[in-house]
């Protein structure tokens, strides 16, 4: 009986685990590759330093397309071609559901960006801060 439950707590504990572990509130942006966030589409141009010393991201995006636009070179779908952008550190961008801010930036190669603040549903409701 106690082998039973001791096992049990282990597949539990296991499962969780892994559950949160998927469910990461953080994405990486490789320069050059289009990836799908909530139901939008991001790619990191350049990931440069600038002549002071300060690396940034320059970067487009465009929600609301279809996921089959993905591995499309017009990867905006029937939208405008986005506009670049340029985020440094701390820098958000609003997505869907919730404000992504740049988390770490490797210069050269990658963004991180992560799910910092849900988006209100209404002008008048106040930004949350996610865990």
């Amino acid at each position: 009986m106690r082998i039973t439950v001791v096992i049990l707590v282990a597949i539990h504990g296991l499962l969780t685990t892994s559950c949160s572990h998927a469910e990461s509130n953080r994405i990486t942006l490789q320069r050059g590759e289009v990836q799908r966030v909530e139901e939008c589409h991001l790619l990191l141009d350049f990931a440069p330093i600038s002549p002071k010393g300060v690396p940034f991201a320059d970067m487009r995006y465009v929600c609301g397309v279809s996921e089959s636009a993905l591995k499309q070179q017009e990867w905006w779908g029937d939208k405008p071609q986005p506009l670049a952008f340029a985020m440094k550190q701390g820098d958000c961008i609003p997505l869907d559901t919730a404000y992504y801010c740049v988390d770490a930036i490797e210069p050269g190669a990658s963004v991180t960006l992560k799910a910092t603040y849900k988006k209100p549903r209404r002008p008048e409701h106040m930004l949350e801060r996610l865990p």
